[in-house]
Order: C-alpha cells, then structure tokens, then sequence
C-alpha cells in the first residue's frame, strides 16, 4: 500500500516523503490488506499497525545503508476522531486538542546531536535540531507551543492558540 520501495542510502542523499495514512478514508488493514474500512478508532488502529510495520522496516533499512544518517518523523496532526466535522474551534474540549496535538514525532540522530531533545518537543524545533547537527553547534531552540487551526467550514483557518493542562 506504501510506496516504499527506495534506492540504497548513503550520506549524500536527501529524502521527503509525504505518506497520507493514517487517515480518512481507512483503506488497509494491519496485513495491509486493501479493502475499505468504516472510519473509526478501530479502522484507525489497523491502518496505523500496517503503517508502523512498514515504516520500522524503512527505518531498519536507512540503518543498516547510513547508520549515520539523520531521520525526522513527523506527522500533522492526530487521529481527531472524536473532533466531528463542522464543530468550531472554540467548543472544541481538552480531549479534542489533546488528540489533535498527539502526533508522533521523532528524530534519529548520531549521539553527538542529541541536543535540544526532550520529551516535550515538537515540531517547531525539529529542523532548528537537525540543522544544528549539521552545522556542528548546539540548536537554538524556540518555546514550544501549541496551535491547531481548521481549513474548512465554519472556521475557515481560523488559528487557535492552545495549552495543554
């Protein structure tokens, strides 16, 4: 179902992959069987195993070829399952932000760039890591923080600033 049929990698190479899954509509199974499933947390959990199955298999990959190589993993936003559609920002609850803004996000670097990285972080300082890795200095990190913006009706990219409590 992914496209994930990648040339060797070295230290000269740069990849960006943008992957759609998970996400609406669920059309694969944990065995990345394609057939179309009703959208749900269980459709979601099952798109997200064979996703995850061939992501770590990706990841063994780039390891085994450049296991210097820097890999960055980020996603957009969370499952929002329970976020129904047309429901404004502003009567979204803790629950609904907290979903949105769970997103996986994670950095392989060599031991020597792990600076900056703490369990808190997010995508505002991923690239401010990985650029200071290369440049050979410490990352000069900014204030996470948090927003979630919708493009559709009624918001029609409305920015909302959230806190996580």
């Amino acid at each position: 179902f992914l496209p994930i049929c990648l040339p060797r990698f070295n230290s000269s190479g740069f990849l960006y992959a943008h992957l759609s899954v998970p996400h609406p509509p669920f059309l694969v199974d944990e065995y990345c069987r394609v057939g179309a499933l009703v959208a749900s947390r269980r459709s979601f959990v099952r798109q997200l195993r064979c996703v995850n199955r061939q992501l770590l298999a990706l990841l063994d990959q780039i390891r085994r070829d450049d296991p210097s190589a820097i890999v960055l993993l980020s996603a957009d936003h969370g499952p929002r399952m329970t976020v129904k559609p047309g429901l404004p920002l502003f009567r979204w609850d803790g629950e609904q932000v907290r979903e949105t803004l769970g997103i996986l996000n994670a950095l392989h670097l060599p031991p020597e760039c792990q600076r900056g990285l703490h369990p808190g972080l997010t995508p505002i300082n991923d690239m401010r890591i990985v650029f200071a890795c290369l440049g050979g200095h410490d990352p000069q990190l900014l204030a996470e923080r948090h927003f979630v913006v919708r493009g559709g009706p009624p918001d029609g990219g409305k920015i909302r600033r959230v806190t996580l409590e």
